[in-house]
């Protein structure tokens, strides 16, 4: 099975589940996807028509939707890339190269968070959907939203599945950016490259603009296409966890009060654990919630998104010891006095600690079943300046 080929079981859930119909699908066209409707599909014949209005987005994008002689109710979804008629170009978005994959992950991310960023409301709501959009469209990694995509993936998920479920979570993420960015917070005058949004926008815009990527994200989770309401409700129930006053609120309201005053790696351990690994851990939950995995599964990948979490908080910490603001896009020693893993252990300590963690997250995922490759690749890229 190719990366974005999904199982059978994918297939049957798509088919039978009556919210995965044409106003989801038109959703996903609007933002730029090229569809491909067959004609024996007559209830999707109207979305076809409109897709063909915009030409000029057709297989632009990651997902092509055609239905499948043998199931004539099922819509199954491959991958293309952006030239339908290379077919080189086609056989290496849909595995010839993990790399390929990613990048087509990554596009269908930007585009639907694109899409979820148009302003709204009247003349006073725009400026701040002007802010929330300022804040989700700088430059980013969109680690977290592929991570999702990854595990839903391999546990035998289509992408499309986790779409929204992942944007959820770069929702999600961003908000807390805004808020740790503010003055009362970390003060700080740069995020990802351009300055923070409170300086851009003003306080009042940006912290309804966090306000306002908040509820967005569990808007997105309780009418994600594709999932049973039971899958909705998981989702949005493990989001009120990780951000809750038992993770991400947490976790920021240690570092503020009593960082400072920790004494050993345990206790930056759990600090990293809570503003950072948490949200790690439900992005990877998300993607196996979206597949239909079972509950040990889901656990056990949640698990390895908590690793990943903590390799990556710990990476940050290095880099911010040993690069510049312009290369960080963010303020650099902005926690200098504060304690961390490198301040407590050392440089070197702390790369040993990165690789412990990933490979600790690559074996939990491997035993879940399914390829793990794009992951490994992925996690490689990520990690690659702090692994070497």
């Amino acid at each position: 099975m190719s990366f974005f080929e999904p199982s059978t079981a994918s297939h049957a859930r798509i088919g039978h589940n009556r919210a995965f119909d044409a106003d989801h699908l038109y959703d996903i066209a609007e933002i730029g996807a090229g569809l491909v409707i067959n004609d024996r599909q007559p209830a999707l014949r109207v979305l076809r028509e409109c897709v063909a209005q915009s030409g000029k987005h057709a297989f632009r994008s990651l997902f092509t939707m055609h239905v499948r002689a043998d199931l004539p109710e099922n819509v199954a979804m491959t991958a293309v890339t952006a030239d339908p008629s290379s077919g080189a170009e086609r056989q290496r978005a849909s595995g010839g190269s993990d790399f390929s994959a990613i990048a087509l992950v990554r596009q269908s991310i930007e585009q639907r968070l694109t899409h979820l960023s148009a302003p709204e409301g009247g003349l006073a709501t725009r400026m701040v959907s002007q802010a929330m959009s300022y804040a989700l469209l700088a430059p980013g990694k969109r680690v977290r939203p592929v991570l999702t995509v990854l595990a839903c993936v391999q546990q035998g998920g289509h992408a499309v599945m986790a779409l929204d479920s992942a944007c959820a979570i770069e929702l999600v993420h961003t908000a807390s950016l805004i808020l740790d960015d503010l003055p009362c917070m970390d003060d700080a005058a740069l995020r990802r490259g351009l300055p923070t949004t409170h300086r851009a926008h003003g306080e009042a815009a940006a912290l309804l603009a966090a306000i306002g990527l908040l509820n967005r994200a569990y808007a997105l989770l309780a009418q994600a296409p594709g999932l049973s309401d039971a899958q909705r409700l998981a989702l949005v129930a493990r989001l009120t966890a990780a951000v809750g006053v038992d993770g991400l609120i947490d976790g920021q309201a240690l570092d503020l009060r009593e960082r400072i005053g920790f004494r050993g790696s345990e206790a930056v351990d759990e600090l990293n654990r809570l503003k950072t690994g948490s949200l790690f851990a439900a992005a990877m939950e998300f993607g196996a919630i979206c597949a239909g995995a079972d509950d040990a599964r889901i656990e056990a990948l949640a698990q390895a998104g908590l690793r990943i979490g903590l390799a990556f908080q710990t990476m940050d910490d290095l880099l911010d010891q040993t690069c510049a603001s312009a290369q960080l896009g963010k303020d650099a020693n902005k926690d200098a006095n504060k304690p961390s893993i490198v301040s407590l252990d050392g440089q070197d300590a702390a790369r040993l600690r990165v690789r412990g963690d990933v490979e600790q997250a690559l074996a939990l995922a491997a035993a879940q079943g399914g390829s793990i490759e794009p992951l490994r690749g992925f996690l490689g890229d990520l990690f690659g300046a702090v692994l070497t």
